[in-house]
């Protein structure tokens, strides 16, 4: 888990190549596993992790959580469906707020919400779980 909290502005801004790796150490306890890929054949290279670089991992968790995809609808409804319902309902609410300052309701939500903004609720609920 993430070691402070994040508030909803720091989801916000975190660019979407770095999102779904913070939504999946938000998201999963760790420890995580290395992904090793193969050996490469023709240079003999020893395997690494996919996710955290290490070269022939031996033992120990990984660094780094496997990101979770933040275009998929699926994905989204499944974390909403895991979060506490009041707590993942106020913070898409917060979520909103800080996307539309003043212009929140739930029909907006449900028209205009996108994969990341369930997730990034979700994060926010599982901290406020947590405290």
């Amino acid at each position: 888990m993430s070691k402070e909290p994040r508030t909803t502005q720091d989801w916000l801004a975190l660019p979407e190549d770095k999102l779904g790796r913070a939504l999946g150490e938000a998201l999963t306890p760790g420890p995580w596993k290395h992904d090793l890929l193969p050996e490469h054949p023709t240079i003999g290279m020893p395997s690494c992790c996919s996710k955290c670089r290490e070269v022939s991992p031996i033992c120990g968790p990984c660094p780094a959580p496997d990101p979770i995809d933040i275009k998929d609808w699926n994905v989204a409804m499944a974390w909403r469906d895991k979060a506490d319902k009041t707590n993942f309902l106020s913070a898409l609410e917060l979520v909103w707020d800080n996307i539309r300052p003043g212009y929140f309701s739930w029909c907006n939500v449900a028209m205009d919400s996108q994969p990341e903004h369930y997730l990034i609720a979700a994060a926010l609920a599982v901290e406020r779980k947590e405290e």
